[in-house]
């Protein structure tokens, strides 16, 4: 099968390149449908005047494992954000908005944050708990280590990472949390 009008965008949540290539992306391309990596719950949290705070009732349907990874990954979200002036997930909202304006058809793929971090919870084993601890441990207390250790040194948060450092950060992924 082949697809030649499919366009896909590589973003970083706090980027302001992400910001740049969607907004160039749309208004040139006028693509009749956009595909945002959301599910309908983290849309309306999006644009929700609240913010949404991860309970701890939300415990029950995503694990005790899952509702640390979601407090720790929005506290980090939001500190990266605040460092380069970009709000946690801007591009998809600006990707929506000028969908919205330009009368494009708005597609959420992705699954509900519940069942990732609900698997994310269940899937660990013991040693990958430990591996996080550690890791999380090793980055707040050595964190200039860990970036050079990790080639971080010379990274720029406000533009998507280039294809080498992804892979070379999801080989390591792979090798510490192979579940």
């Amino acid at each position: 099968m082949r697809f030649e009008n499919i366009i896909l965008i590589g973003t970083s949540h706090i980027a302001k390149q992400s910001l740049n290539e969607i907004k160039e992306a749309i208004t040139t391309k006028k693509p009749g449908i956009v595909a945002v990596e959301l599910d309908r719950r983290r849309l309306q949290a999006l644009f929700s005047k609240e913010k949404h705070k991860v309970r701890l009732s939300d415990i029950k349907n995503i694990g005790v494992r899952g509702y640390f990874f979601a407090l720790l990954g929005g506290w980090l979200q939001r500190k990266l954000g605040n460092i380069v002036g970009v709000a946690p997930g801007s591009e998809m909202k600006l990707a929506i908005q000028l969908a919205q304006e330009s009368g494009a058809q708005i597609v959420l793929i992705d699954q509900d944050i519940e069942i990732t971090l609900r698997k994310l919870s269940e899937q660990l084993t013991w040693k990958e708990k430990w591996h996080f601890f550690i890791d999380l441990v090793r980055g707040l207390l050595f964190s200039k280590r860990e970036i050079k250790k990790y080639g971080l040194s010379e990274f720029d948060l406000t533009k998507v990472p280039d294809k080498k450092l992804i892979k070379q950060l999801i080989a390591h992924v792979k090798v510490r949390y192979p579940n």
